[in-house]
């Protein structure tokens, strides 16, 4: 439902061991269209000093505040190389991990895929 509290929740084995890791989402409507995304640099989580057989829970808890309509959830892992310009290793990459709808709320309507909370302020002159 839209508004409703949510987490995503990665479990993570580590298979060698790695000085970096970083984690992201997509979320993508069902026609393609990147609607949400987050990873580890915006939300500063990346990972440090991981050793072969550790193990993790990662859990990224949002609302949606999406229009009605199906999604595609997409996760990845990867170990950051040069981040300036985006380069990366993949160690893992799900395109599709889960499709999910989300309904109508009854009281507001979307013209945009996405809602998000904004402060607004209002002075009288």
């Amino acid at each position: 439902a839209y508004g409703q509290k949510l987490i995503l929740r990665m479990s993570i084995l580590i298979n060698d061991d790695i000085d970096e890791l970083g984690q992201g989402y997509h979320i993508r409507s069902s026609n393609g269209v990147e609607v949400v995304y987050s990873d580890s640099i915006l939300e500063n989580t990346i990972l440090y000093k991981l050793k072969k057989g550790e193990r993790y829970i990662l859990d990224w808890r949002f609302e949606v505040c999406l229009m009605q309509g199906i999604y595609n959830l997409a996760c990845g892992m990867s170990i950051p190389l040069d981040l300036t310009i985006s380069k990366v290793d993949f160690c893992d990459f799900v395109p599709c991990a889960i499709q999910f709808s989300v309904q109508n709320d009854v009281d507001k309507q979307l013209y945009g895929f996405v809602h998000w909370h904004n402060d607004v302020k209002i002075t009288k002159l």
